[in-house]
């Protein structure tokens, strides 16, 4: 592995954030401490101090130190806690490597020498520890010692916790593990460890090392020894039960992995059809124009009597491309079926992303982009009507206007449903993420598939975004919708949710 002391950029190698709280007696020894240290190395650095909104002189003295060092950085919270001082350090700070440090320095500075090599060694976060073999405390008083350990073993105990040592002051995280973590860091006093450490335990991708250290117990620490445990308690309860209720769901993806999903792709659009011979030509041709290099189209037809695969095919020799294909069914066999048969398709090609749309051209192509820009960090994007932003057609009268949006809100209320449009039948899908979905048990093949695959997604914690489009009135050919469709969708959405509830399926 490359020498990480020698990667010399324009933004710094390291980057340590200090958290402040009337640290005025301190501080000042405390940066130039770590400042002579970083003196010696041959890395960029800076660092960041930030003051959660003390009451002494703290800023004024660090205010000071500034104007003798361009690497040293202020910035002043409100008093909200530790934790969010820490995280506000963290999401400012440039560095590749971000070490979070006690403004009380109760770690001997050399010791980031070891939190660097860890980091060279392929560890995405190190811990110090005060517990794990070859560790040291000095001057520490016995009742708190002891004290750490219940706690440690309490959160054992509720299951949040498999670190010998959350509490200790000095951790450090690569610069995207650092941007995952503390995006999603909701609690901000001293028990904002535990919430970072299990947040970061549940992802099998990111590598964590906990490093032995000397510890050197200052007398004037800010943990007040009565008060303070029952907040880290408590907050250690709300995180089990965010726990439960699914918030820590999200999956870390590298760099790599992320830079996947672009132009370059291979990206299958999905489009089921019935008696839609007009928009071929005018949907495809718009399609193709998007430039999406490795961009596949899949046409399911219902055996159209108006003659929609014929024009498929004559569009296909037009633009003598193998981009365009076409599945023709013997029968009408329902829209549901005709997304799973293109889906189907698609994940056996190798598809990367799969967006499906309707063929009339009420979606519009130009969007196809924009969802798939914002799978980053999401399982399906969807184009949605009723969020600020999005909305319909400015020609529809107020009575089709107000039918849509009630057959919505009647089906998000019959299946329990959180996304906001959940009808919405334009979307864009991770592969990796649409294969964990067991076709064979959807049970509704019209108008309510859209919302059983909404229903779905929630329920195996799907990280949906919704982006706003507008809804466009069909310029050609004949609405497929009808009130019998709605209510069909709602009988069979409301029998799903019951069903789901007695029979705790995993979905």
């Amino acid at each position: 592995m490359a020498n990480k002391k020698n990667h010399i950029v324009s933004d710094p190698f390291l980057s340590i954030i200090v958290p402040t709280f009337n640290e005025s007696a301190e501080i000042h020894k405390t940066l130039k401490t770590i400042k002579t240290f970083l003196d010696s190395q041959i890395f960029s650095w800076e660092i960041i101090i930030v003051d959660d909104g003390s009451n002494d002189n703290t800023t004024e003295i660090v205010e000071a130190s500034i104007l003798e060092n361009r690497n040293f950085h202020l910035i002043k919270n409100s008093h909200l806690g530790k934790g969010a001082a820490v995280r506000t350090g963290m999401l400012a700070a440039k560095g590749e490597l971000r070490l979070m440090c006690d403004a009380d320095l109760s770690m001997p500075v050399n010791f980031i020498d070891n939190f660097i090599q860890s980091y060279q060694d392929g560890f995405d976060i190190t811990i110090g520890s005060r517990e794990i073999e070859g560790s040291k405390r000095f001057e520490e008083p016995h009742f708190r010692h002891v004290r750490g350990r219940i706690f440690n073993f309490w959160l054992r105990l509720l299951g949040i916790n498999k670190f010998q040592d959350t509490q200790c002051g000095f951790k450090s995280f690569s610069a995207p593990i650092a941007n995952f973590l503390f995006k999603q860091l909701e609690i901000v006093g001293f028990g904002f460890d535990v919430e970072l450490m299990h947040i970061a335990s549940k992802q099998n991708q990111i590598k964590i090392q906990e490093l032995p250290i000397e510890w050197h117990h200052n007398l004037n620490s800010k943990v007040r020894p009565f008060r303070d445990p029952f907040l880290m308690i408590r907050d250690s309860i709300k995180v089990k039960w965010k726990n439960f209720k699914g918030k820590y769901n999200s999956v870390y993806r590298s760099e790599n992995q992320e830079n996947k999903y672009n132009s370059k792709n291979s990206i299958f659009v999905v489009i089921p059809t019935f008696n839609e011979a007009e928009n071929i030509s005018e949907l495809t041709s718009r399609l193709i124009n998007l430039d999406l290099t490795n961009l596949r189209i899949i046409f399911i037809d219902d055996n159209s009597p108006d003659g929609t695969s014929e024009a498929i095919k004559r569009v296909s020799e037009k633009f003598e491309t193998n981009k365009i294909q076409l599945i023709r069914r013997a029968r009408k066999s329902g829209l549901g079926s005709a997304y799973i048969e293109g889906f189907t398709s698609a994940l056996n090609q190798g598809a990367e992303i799969i967006v499906q749309m309707d063929a009339d051209l009420s979606h519009k192509p130009e969007y196809v982009k924009e969802l798939i820009n914002h799978l980053t960090n999401n399982d399906c994007v969807v184009g949605s009507r009723y969020i600020e932003g999005g909305g319909l057609d400015k020609n529809w009268d107020f009575k089709r206007k107000m039918l849509s949006s009630i057959a919505n809100f009647g089906i998000r209320l019959a299946a329990g449903i959180k996304t906001h449009d959940a009808t919405s039948g334009f979307k864009a899908y991770r592969s990796e993420s649409l294969k964990q979905i067991d076709f064979s048990t959807i049970q509704s093949n019209g108008f309510g598939f859209q919302a059983e695959i909404a229903f779905i997604m929630e329920h195996k914690n799907f990280r949906i975004k919704e982006y706003p489009i507008t809804f466009f009135d069909r310029l050609r050919g004949d609405s497929k919708m009808s009130i019998n469709i709605i209510f069909e969708a709602l009988w069979r959405l409301s029998t799903l949710r019951i069903l789901n509830k007695i029979r705790k399926p995993t979905v």
